[in-house]
């Protein structure tokens, strides 16, 4: 990543310029970020094409105005063809007709409050407007999606303390049935603060991930399988000041719905050390 950022009328406007990841601001949940799998983070039917994400971050802009004290809006626009499957590690940063611009937009309510619980509700939509080649290695123009996610902190342990206690999230991404592999997804979850006795920087995180492949995917490799589920559980330990373990389980029930590949049960240790 490479951008300029500004503030403008005391930060309710914000604009970004640059080589720039949309998915660290964009589909964002805070409950949901503790846990590994990358649906969790971004629902995956966002991220099937090659738009401006790690690995394949590429130019683009985005403006946040906060339009109320609760209100948001959140708009980007970025290159809609940073690299392609069958060289992934080549990158081009020049906008072209062909790629397209990527373009997604969301407007959401958070409640922020220390008074009050914690609250999240947001709808996006995207659209590229490129040429691009699809998994069937055929040519797709235009590519399209929405979404909806909300979290909602339920119980705290200190009511003056709103770290400390229990959250619930949800995810619900679309995107086009004839382009995609993945047209819908669903996600929710649990996140605990605190959940160990004098470990108060502790989180404990449980989420289900189901991610529905297309009727054309079907066809093309030949399953009657229709998704790829994923069961995963965490628990981000502090250590020290500087260290942070957060070991982590996922069992994922018919990977890439193909019936040839056997239900996989995966670990993690992520090691975080900050300076």
């Amino acid at each position: 990543e490479m951008y300029y950022e500004h503030k403008f009328l005391d930060g309710s406007l914000d604009v970004l310029a640059g080589i720039h990841d949309f998915t660290l601001e964009f589909a964002v949940l805070n409950y949901a970020y503790t846990l590994i799998n990358s649906s969790f983070a971004t629902p995956s039917t966002i991220t099937q094409m090659p738009y401006s994400f790690y690995p394949f971050t590429g130019p683009g802009t985005r403006a946040f105005a906060k339009l109320t004290d609760e209100l948001y809006l959140l708009v980007g626009a970025y290159d809609g063809d940073t690299a392609n499957f069958t060289n992934p590690r080549h990158q081009t940063w020049a906008i072209s007709k062909q790629g397209g611009i990527y373009s997604i937009s969301e407007l959401g309510w958070i409640q922020d409050d220390p008074k009050y619980y914690h609250t999240k509700v947001a709808l996006g939509a995207w659209y590229n407007s490129g040429t691009i080649v699809d998994y069937y290695g055929e040519d797709a123009t235009g590519n399209y999606g929405t979404y909806l996610l909300a979290e909602q902190e339920v119980w705290r342990e200190h009511q003056d303390d709103p770290e400390q206690g229990l959250g619930l999230f949800a995810q619900l991404g679309q995107a086009d049935n004839d382009v995609n592999i993945n047209p819908w997804y669903f996600g929710a979850g649990v996140h605990y603060q605190g959940v160990v006795p004098d470990r108060d920087e502790d989180v404990l995180a449980f989420g289900y991930a189901h991610a529905q492949m297309s009727s054309r995917y079907q066809e093309y490799i030949g399953t009657t399988k229709q998704s790829e589920k994923v069961w995963e559980v965490s628990y981000r330990a502090r250590v020290t000041k500087s260290i942070t373990l957060t070991p982590d389980v996922q069992y994922v029930v018919d990977p890439y719905a193909n019936p040839d590949l056997s239900n996989a049960l995966v670990f993690y240790l992520r090691t975080e050390v900050a300076l």
